[in-house]
């Protein structure tokens, strides 16, 4: 499976994604302008009064500072990971898309990623700072991952082991985001991890008997895990609320399936893996 670096996603992608958000509160057509005369950003410009509705709707807005057609003022956002270009009109209604020049160049790529990579790495790093999530290693590792774990993800296990040379050595602490989305038991085995007394040697625990487990059952392949930890017959209202956050954000971030692996790069800029990544040490540093 592919890495993907959140400094380098386009609009394209996500233009169906958002289409039914942003059409909510303007009159907003996904498209493609082409041919058009291009005039500079200008700072100075006030935000306008659709821009500010649709900021409710959960998407952030950077700043004025997309090369636009002639009339128009092009705005940079983001909603989760996707970058969001936006171009608005004198009648206040908005266009969700890109701009090409007379010459078939993409104006608005570049520009985008600039204004909005910085800020909308910041905010999926804080998000997953305030998710509920499970220490693994020591707080005073140089390195931190998240990973998006099910408790019942044979691939999940797999990870957690393969992480364990820069866990115990101290290079890297792995921060478990909970989710229950494998099996029927997933969302009460997590919950259970959650509301230990001790969530660290919980889940410790749990993945050791995970291991075994697993190793049992070949040549059965890889099916999910009823081991381990046992579901929590009552989940506190705090503990499901904290749950169903932790899942918004994993389906936010474009995560589909367990682990999500999320990290930092040299650069600061957030990149995440899907699966379990081939090569650990361009994650975790030299082990």
């Amino acid at each position: 499976m592919e890495t993907t670096n959140y400094a380098s996603t386009t609009t394209s992608a996500v233009r169906n994604r958002y289409a039914r958000a942003t059409t909510a509160v303007a009159a907003v057509l996904s498209l493609t302008l082409a041919g058009v005369s291009i005039h500079a950003a200008s700072a100075e410009i006030e935000k306008p009064a659709v821009l500010k509705t649709i900021e409710k709707e959960g998407i952030t807005i950077v700043g004025n500072v997309l090369p636009a057609p002639k009339g128009m003022t092009g705005w940079a956002g983001y909603q989760g990971t996707q970058p969001l270009a936006f171009y608005v009109a004198p009648d206040g209604q908005v266009i969700v898309g890109t701009v090409f020049n007379a010459k078939g160049e993409d104006m608005t790529r570049g520009p985008l990623q600039s204004a909005v990579s910085d800020a909308m790495s910041r905010g999926i790093w804080g998000q997953l700072e305030k998710s509920r999530w499970i220490a693994d290693g020591k707080a005073t590792a140089p390195r931190v991952v998240y990973v998006f774990t099910d408790a019942n993800c044979p691939y999940c296990n797999l990870f957690w082991n393969a992480a364990r040379p820069w866990v115990d050595s101290g290079k890297v602490q792995l921060r478990h985001v909970m989710v229950g989305i494998i099996t029927p038991t997933s969302q009460a085995k997590a919950a259970a991890l959650l509301a230990s007394a001790d969530p660290a040697q919980a889940l410790f625990q749990h993945e050791k008997d995970n291991t075994e487990a697993r190793k049992a059952a070949r040549p059965a392949g890889m099916k999910p895990l009823e081991s381990g930890v046992k579901p929590l017959v009552d989940i506190p209202p705090a503990i499901k609320q904290s749950l169903n956050a932790n899942l918004e954000l994993m389906m936010n971030m474009g995560i589909r399936g367990t682990p999500g692996v999320v990290w930092r790069d040299e650069k600061g800029n957030v990149r995440v893996h899907p699966g379990v990544p081939q090569d650990l040490a361009e994650i975790f540093g030299p082990a």
